[in-house]
């Protein structure tokens, strides 16, 4: 049986201090990785080569069984590009959320992107008011459990981190009515050195979208 971590010696604003800090060390990461999507048009796993770069700075490019790139998604700065070589198909457009969720699924920021990327949780759909976040242990994940409300709407986003790491476990997003929007599962965990520490970063991303 795991033990229950003292959640109230610890508190929300600390876990989220950690997540921060963490993420701090690691401006910057170049991983394989594969993502496994579900949604209404079935399931989905592809491999991907993913350069992410603090503050919103990200290439990723879908490969085919054969190592050869069938893709490329760039975030920079304001703007988002798209090519899909097969087709010879190129999309330019402004880096938001509801365009960002066209070409990956998840409809973050691009800020955010970078955050799930390399392991942190999303943070600019919530309200910058931790007061309002609550904090409990959830044994079965053998992580914390942040949940914070949204900064539009009653809905609620819940993220699992781990315990002293402070690695993004999974996100959970639900709308004022508790109906989930995404959910999101990393594991696979390397981890890479900055400095003189050792950061784990997620080497595998389920997406899950009703």
């Amino acid at each position: 049986r795991r033990r229950q971590r003292p959640v109230e010696a610890v508190g929300p604003a600390l876990v989220l201090e950690g997540t921060l800090d963490r993420l701090s060390l690691l401006d910057a990461a170049r991983l394989r990785a594969e993502l496994e999507y579900y949604g209404r048009d079935g399931r989905a796993r592809v491999e991907q080569v993913v350069l992410a770069r603090e503050p919103g700075d990200v290439r990723i490019e879908t490969l085919s069984p054969f190592g050869t790139t069938l893709t490329v998604f760039t975030l920079s700065g304001d703007a988002l590009q798209f090519w899909d070589l097969q087709a010879e198909r190129f999309i330019v457009g402004a880096s938001r959320p509801e365009h960002i969720g066209l070409f990956i699924p998840f409809a973050l920021s691009a800020a955010d992107v970078v955050r799930v990327l390399l392991g942190a949780p999303p943070l600019d759909r919530v309200t910058p008011e931790p007061d309002r976040y609550t904090l409990s242990w959830d044994a079965r994940r053998a992580a914390y459990r942040l949940r914070m409300p949204l900064a539009e709407g009653d809905g609620e986003l819940s993220v699992w981190v781990k315990h002293e790491t402070y690695t993004l476990v999974a996100a959970r997003e639900v709308d004022g009515e508790g109906r989930v929007v995404f959910e999101l599962r990393a594991g696979r965990f390397e981890r890479q050195r900055v400095g003189d520490a050792l950061i784990e970063v997620p080497g595998r991303l389920e997406v899950e979208v009703p």
